[in-house]
């Protein structure tokens, strides 16, 4: 569903219209409704699309800004009513939709750049086509639009990080730009697993989830996958993949510490998805299951230990050869900026 004439279906509170005047040479005219091109528009509209739609939001609809999906349903006739229900709200708020822009009862559709089917999610084929599309670069500036482009997709790109490390040297300070055989093949590559991406599955209430976590001296590495037997752990569903390098005196660390830190990154950096629900969590260092414990612990381990108290898991030992995060921590996002959601190195200093 999209909005028609999205900001101007929002009007201006009385005490606002007057600063949004302009002269012309008719005289001056103010906007009784909110105008396009204010910084706080985005936000406002957004607020107000949650105050409207906000007890179905994560249910059965998503909503960014102007743009309403609504999902769910297991037949034609259960989808319709939530669509009905949709339809409710906005008619009761007054809201008018774009005839044009609005698709029912679709199998698939393309919503934020991608491409959300009955199955699972990939990548848009619009923006994919950018993507093979885009021209060699020739400077630095072109080298981060391309790599900010792939990059939106790297939950589908498990090995993202040694694809992207030779276009990452071109980006960085005091680094002459050289566009090499390295950098081309870096580029072309990117192109190759994009038209094909894995489908990352929904995450389905119904099923258990699984957090595989691994670190080496590069990196650390998770996947986020559900199974419908927490036993077996047989047919996992990939949810999302993440990885991120080593920080700092990260790269100090004992292969436990480093083991530990990838459990407790791991688990904060999916905490959204895991917090209030007994999970999994699978590693491939079998000294795991007793480092957390109070004997013997020393601080550092103390403190991880602590933040993983919240949460309600059972950890498990997988062989590395078996473990689907082991590549992701020898193949970690390179990010020069600090990763969103809490830094593990910041809540957790280092022990005197």
């Amino acid at each position: 569903m999209d909005m028609a004439f999205g900001y101007w279906q929002v009007p201006m509170a009385e005490d606002s219209i007057e600063k949004t005047g302009f002269v012309t040479k008719k005289g001056i005219y103010e906007f009784l409704v909110m105008p396009f091109g204010l910084t706080s528009a985005p936000s406002t509209f957004q607020a107000m699309m949650n105050s409207i739609l906000g007890e179905y939001i994560g249910k059965f609809c998503l909503v960014f800004i102007d743009d309403v999906l609504i999902f769910g349903g297991d037949s034609l006739t259960e989808h319709s009513a939530l669509v009905e229900k949709v339809l409710i709200k906005c008619k009761e708020a007054g809201l008018k939709l774009k005839k044009k822009k609005c698709s029912w009862g679709q199998s698939s559709v393309s919503y934020l750049g991608h491409e959300v089917t009955s199955d699972g999610l990939k990548p848009s084929d619009h923006n994919v086509n950018k993507i093979v599309n885009f021209d060699t670069p020739k400077n630095v500036g072109e080298v981060r639009s391309y790599l900010g482009l792939c990059s939106y997709y790297r939950a589908f790109c498990p090995n993202f990080a040694s694809v992207a490390a030779p276009l990452q040297k071109l980006v960085k300070k005091n680094v002459a730009f050289v566009w090499g055989e390295e950098q081309e093949t870096s580029f072309r590559r990117f192109q190759e697993m994009l038209t094909s991406p894995p489908l990352l599955s929904y995450p389905d209430r119904r099923k258990y989830q699984v957090l595989s976590v691994d670190a080496s001296k590069s990196g650390l590495g998770a996947v986020l996958s559900q199974v419908t037997d927490l036993y077996s752990l047989a047919n996992e569903q990939v949810i999302s993949y993440a990885s991120r390098s080593l920080r700092g005196a990260e790269t100090n660390y004992a292969i436990t510490h480093l083991e530990a830190l990838a459990v407790v990154w791991g688990v904060q950096h999916y905490r959204h998805f895991l917090l209030g629900r007994k999970f999994v969590l699978i590693t491939d260092h079998s000294a795991l299951r007793y480092v957390f414990q109070p004997v013997k612990s020393t601080p550092k381990l103390s403190r991880w230990a602590a933040c993983l108290m919240e949460y309600d898991y059972s950890l498990r030992y997988r062989p590395g050869n078996a473990n689907p995060a082991d590549a992701l921590s020898r193949l970690p996002i390179v990010d020069h900026e600090r990763n969103s959601g809490t830094d593990v190195q910041d809540e957790t200093p280092e022990a005197n």
